[in-house]
Formats: structure tokens, C-alpha cells, sequence
């Protein structure tokens, strides 16, 4: 994982500003080929520069979750989502988010 520090010079006064973009909502469906819900899966998601916005399976942090239907909070902007299954391929997937995108991601099972 990337990572940067910055070393600041305490005895001079500045003024720090950040502007943080105002999340979209994203809604995500998933189905497998063939099944009625789809098991266990979790989400890689990069930024244009590839900065990781959401890493579930990042070594302090291992997420599994079995929801068909649920909703991101995501900068605008483009960027890619791979969603990974052990009963599943591996599935990537460029997008661009907006407000209100509605995202459908369909993967053939395993065979």
C-alpha cells in the first residue's frame, strides 16, 4: 500500500486548506449466472491514479460480504472496481461515479 509523509517546519504559521469532493451514491447489484444470490464476496476499488479508495481484502482488514444489493459512497469521478468470489472469476470494471449510478455487475459462476 502506498503511503507519503510530509515534514512541516513548526515555526512557521500556515494556513492548510483541503477540499474534499462530496460523495455520490452508487447502487450495486450482483448476480451470478444461474443462482439465486451470490456467496461470499468482497471489493478492490482505485481511483484514475490508482490510489485505493476501498481494499477489503487488505492485510489489517479482511471483508466478506453476502448482500445481492447495496449502496457505495464513492468520490465522482472515474475509477475501477474489481469484485472478487471464491465462487466467482474475478470481475473489473471501469466506471465513471455520479450521483445516483445505478451499477449492475453479472459474473458466471466457477466451473
Amino acid at each position: 500500500m502506498r503511503s507519503a509523509a510530509t515534514r512541516v517546519d513548526s515555526s512557521v504559521a500556515a494556513d492548510v486548506e483541503v477540499a474534499l469532493p462530496r460523495a455520490v451514491r452508487v447502487r450495486v447489484t450482483l448476480h451470478v449466472v444461474g443462482r439465486s444470490t451470490s456467496s461470499g464476496w468482497s471489493f478492490r476499488i482505485t481511483d484514475a491514479q490508482g490510489a485505493r479508495l476501498r481494499d477489503d481484502l487488505d492485510r489489517w482488514r479482511m471483508i466478506t460480504a453476502h448482500a445481492d444489493e447495496f449502496t457505495l459512497l464513492l468520490p465522482p469521478g472515474p475509477m475501477t472496481i474489481e469484485r472478487l468470489s471464491r465462487t466467482t472469476g474475478p470481475i473489473v470494471r471501469s466506471i465513471v461515479a455520479e450521483r445516483d449510478l445505478l451499477l449492475s455487475i453479472e459474473a458466471p459462476p466457477l466451473r
